[in-house]
């Protein structure tokens, strides 16, 4: 059994040094690597594959993390940690991004003697449009009921297939990650406030991790008209980030979901009785918290919340719990207490009264609103 292990040892170090892409033609390609069951941050090595050739691009740091170039050849990625299945995912480029610009990914794997783990596929997106402008945004399935549908991810995850919200000028998110994709025909439509739209492309989103820069290249129009026959609207966008040293087990009732709703805020939802951060919550909120380092004057209000099952008083204390747990980790991330205010409000404030469980998880959550 030991030589076994040791050929594909020899392999990597001998043909496999890491080979980075000219920055002219490559991604800058961030995130994390994770066990499944336990929520552990993983070591890897991260290949480009394209054709029958395969790259190394690097590995992650002790914490788990990495940041490789990813080359716009490759046709798919392998990620490979000792003792664990290789997650081998196919890229597309919807279009082809510019040089350098950064995309965010989470992996999740399995121990080789465990079950195979099935892979979400991913919508990758990277906002380059102007930051001068407050914007209505939209990146979702063309169909409308799957654009509304809640999906179940593989940790367990409730998502939406896409996005659909507004932005207020300068507090555009860069990166976004929507691990609740479906492969089908896609839309990306973002317009000004006062209906000129910036950009607007049909795409389809395929199996694996599909990339995705939204930039303003289309020329100013009247923003058209959508499916339902109204202008965009805000309701909901899944943003495709805690205070403990080290992540909690996260098994397929752990974890949520974040989303970015109303203008200038950002949304992050728990299971019932839940308030731990996994590391998918974890890279939604390092995009809160690059947003708020990239502008010093923003400030967040966070503020907790629950369904109404069970006790007021102990609803009151897990809305805190999960409002200081948010706010925890963006100090972390380097945002300064001066500029979090905290609350909690228990369930006091329900936003969708019914007894159905959608209605429920869309309770349990945290609102992060901006403000200057």
């Amino acid at each position: 059994m030991l030589h076994l292990f040791l050929l594909p040892l020899f392999w990597i170090g001998q043909f496999d040094q890491p080979t980075q892409p000219a920055p002219t033609n490559a991604i800058q390609l961030w995130g994390i690597c994770y066990d499944v069951t336990t929520a552990v941050y993983l070591p890897v090595d991260i290949y480009a594959l394209s054709g029958t050739s395969r790259t190394r691009l690097g590995q992650s740091d002790k914490d788990g993390k990495f940041s490789v170039l990813l080359p716009l050849s490759a046709t798919s990625i392998s990620f490979v940690s000792p003792t664990y299945r290789t997650v081998t995912l196919p890229v597309t480029f919807v279009n082809k991004p510019t040089p350098m610009t950064d995309f965010g990914v989470g992996i999740i794997m399995g121990k080789q003697d465990s079950a195979v783990v099935r892979q979400a596929d991913q919508l990758l997106v990277r906002n380059e449009l102007p930051k001068d402008l407050a914007v209505d945004y939209r990146v979702e399935p063309t169909d409308p009921r799957m654009a509304v549908a809640m999906m179940t991810t593989p940790h367990g995850n409730r998502v939406l297939a896409g996005m659909r919200t507004s932005f207020r000028k300068g507090e555009l998110m860069q990166s976004v990650r929507l691990e609740g994709a479906k492969p089908g025909l896609y839309r990306a439509l973002v317009s000004t406030t006062d209906g000129r739209v910036l950009t607007d492309k049909t795409f389809t989103l395929t199996k694996g991790l599909t990339f995705l820069e939204v930039r303003a290249d289309a020329p100013a129009k009247s923003a058209s008209v959508s499916a339902e026959g109204s202008k965009i609207i805000t309701p909901n966008k899944r943003n495709p980030a805690d205070v403990p040293a080290k992540p909690a087990p996260v098994n397929a009732a752990d974890e949520k979901r974040t989303e970015t709703a109303a203008p200038g805020t950002a949304i992050v939802y728990f299971e019932q009785s839940r308030y731990e951060l996994t590391p998918e919550t974890k890279l939604s909120l390092d995009s809160v918290a690059r947003l708020m380092m990239s502008q010093p004057q923003l400030r967040a209000h966070v503020t907790g919340y629950t369904d109404n099952v069970g006790e007021q008083k102990l609803n009151l204390t897990l809305s805190e719990y999960r409002a200081k747990l948010v706010a925890g980790y963006l100090k972390k991330q380097g945002v300064s207490d001066a500029r979090l205010r905290v609350d909690w409000q228990g369930g006091n404030a329900l936003i969708s009264p019914g007894d159905a469980e959608d209605d429920k998880a869309r309770n349990r959550r945290v609102v992060i609103q901006f403000s200057r």
